[in-house]
């Protein structure tokens, strides 16, 4: 039986009319011909376009033919945002290769392999991508070796990533940066209380965030650039979760000489026995690259041990209330616990802050989850006011999902 527009109705039936136009498709990035690279628009009700598409898929091997089959069951299993997606991007891959010049569409259409196939891709977009830069990165990329061309675009895009963030958020809040006023954030106490956390949080932080950090700050209060401010806090917040406590130890030598005595009597995998005091092993490559870094360094060390049932004599960090800082020490008995009694879930939720009581890292980290769960900011060791009143300034805020 033959439809209108020469297509047969069973093989409609079997493939699905719009399953067989993204097979059609997804084919095309392996074996598109010059002619079909011309229909870069998938047109539902054109009858030609149906029969060139028909004609190419009657075209195909055998084999190529079942291929295309399975990919259509494989398809129709998936969500149908992720075909809506899928069918897109085929669609501009489409419209992109049409448009290629005559050699470059032919390099990516004889490519060997699907390997192959995307690294052409991906240079030839790559060479477009750097067509549109000015005129001293054009010719900085064009000084460049070849092995090297790639990582400088990869760090280009990522700073145009980073204004496209910064604008987006800009936009958001437009009214506060239109008129210059200052957040209301960033009047005289909120902003108190900001610098109080920032105090906590800088030395979590490395050299480069330090500096980012200094020069945003200076921005806010030399020129009212408050936004950049309060995005660069926001992203370090994110990046570098604070465990409220003395800042403790960074590094094997910094560790209590109990602890430091236990991991030499007791642990061979990351203790050297030979060359300067303090140094790791090779093969705890995680432990090393946290060295110098609070908490970083400590929590590595934490599941380090528990990975290998190692029971350091002492905590590595504060870890009871009595040792919480005043404000955080406050914030427990004023705030936490009262609601914790109250709330259906909370005195089974203080009962497991009580039990983490005297275990690093779980009593602290368990006091900034509970905060957390029920929306509490703790005064120094996040940021202040309403956590969701931070989102504005969160780039993960503006993505769809």
């Amino acid at each position: 039986m033959i439809e209108h527009g020469g297509l047969p109705m069973t093989h409609r039936r079997t493939l699905g009319f719009r399953a067989f136009l993204f097979t059609v498709l997804l084919t095309a990035m392996g074996s598109l011909t010059a002619s079909a690279a011309r229909d870069a628009t998938v047109d539902p009700d054109d009858r030609e376009y149906l029969r060139r598409q028909y004609a190419w898929f009657q075209s195909l091997p055998t084999a190529r033919q079942q291929q295309l089959r399975v990919l259509n069951d494989e398809f129709h299993q998936l969500d149908p945002d992720t075909q809506t997606r899928l069918v897109r991007v085929m669609q501009n891959y489409n419209a992109w290769l049409a448009k290629l010049p005559d050699n470059d569409r032919q390099r990516v259409l004889q490519a060997e392999t699907s390997g192959e196939r995307l690294r052409i891709v991906t240079e030839l977009r790559e060479r477009d991508w750097v067509r549109t830069l000015p005129k001293v990165q054009r010719d900085e990329y064009a000084h460049l070796p070849v092995e090297s061309r790639a990582a400088r675009v990869r760090e280009w895009r990522s700073e145009e990533d980073s204004r496209h963030d910064e604008w987006s958020i800009a936009q958001r809040n437009w009214e506060d940066v239109k008129l210059g006023k200052v957040p209301a954030g960033f009047a005289a106490e909120p902003r108190a209380h900001l610098e109080a956390f920032v105090t906590n949080l800088r030395p979590s932080l490395t050299e480069w965030d330090r500096k980012a950090l200094d020069d945003a700050r200076t921005a806010a209060d030399e020129n009212g650039q408050f936004m950049w401010y309060a995005i660069e806090v926001v992203r370090l917040a994110d990046t570098h979760p604070l465990l409220p406590g003395r800042v403790g130890a960074k590094d094997i030598l910094s560790l209590s000489e109990a602890n430091r005595d236990y991991l030499t009597k007791n642990d061979r995998a990351i203790m050297r026995k030979k060359g300067p005091a303090g140094m790791i092993n090779d093969d705890a490559k995680d432990l090393k690259r946290a060295s110098g870094k609070w908490p970083e360094f400590a929590l590595e060390l934490a599941k380090h041990c528990e990975k290998h049932n190692l029971k350091l004599p002492q905590p590595i960090g504060d870890c009871t209330k009595e040792h919480m800082p005043p404000e955080v020490k406050t914030f427990l008995e004023k705030t936490l616990e009262p609601l914790l009694r109250k709330t259906p879930k909370g005195p089974e939720q203080l009962e497991a802050l009580n039990r983490a009581s005297g275990k690093w890292p779980e009593y602290p980290k368990m006091v900034m989850d509970l905060a957390k769960f029920y929306r509490l900011p703790i005064p120094n060791w996040t940021l202040p006011g309403p956590p969701q009143s931070w989102d504005r300034f969160r780039v993960s805020k503006l993505k769809p999902k």
